[in-house]
């Protein structure tokens, strides 16, 4: 039987089985404007609550953005730190993948969503403006992502 890890979102937990599968990496794909940042902030803030360890990595919105949207939920980022930690980039910030993989390395993560994948992979000459951004820049700074899969759930 493949372990769970609970969103804390009832009516998907219950379609897929009690959440997302523990050591997975999980797309969550669709239009804007479906949903899939809400969804995610959703699943990492009832976690937080829990005292599990997560972060949200934002590519597209600031740390303020972030945490006005939460309010609209009612969720309180500060009411869940330290175990939500949320990281907003911007583009033009040369020590965001340094910040980034220092959070990844000295924290015991339980989940990570990073919003978007989209805007690191698709065509980061595009959006950063050179190609030696985004994950490729990543890569090369942490060499291989020190992460336990056993112990990582990733949406």
């Amino acid at each position: 039987m493949v372990e769970r890890v609970s969103t804390g979102i009832k009516g998907f937990d219950n379609l897929v089985q009690g959440g997302l599968p523990k050591g997975s990496a999980t797309l969550v794909a669709g239009a804007p404007g479906t949903g899939k940042t809400i969804f995610c902030l959703q699943a990492l803030y009832n976690n937080a609550l829990k005292g599990k360890s997560c972060l949200f990595v934002s590519f597209e919105q600031s740390a303020d953005e972030v945490r006005e949207q939460m309010k609209q939920f009612g969720w309180d980022a500060e009411k869940v730190k330290p175990a939500f930690k949320l990281l907003a980039t911007d583009y033009n910030d040369p020590t965001f993948f340094a910040q980034l993989m220092t959070e990844v390395k000295s924290r015991k993560l339980d989940l990570i969503a990073i919003d978007s994948l989209a805007s690191i992979i698709i065509d980061p000459f595009e959006v950063f403006g050179h190609p030696d951004f985004g994950l490729m820049k990543l890569v090369r700074q942490g060499g291989q992502l020190p992460l336990d899969v056993e112990g990582l759930s990733r949406l």
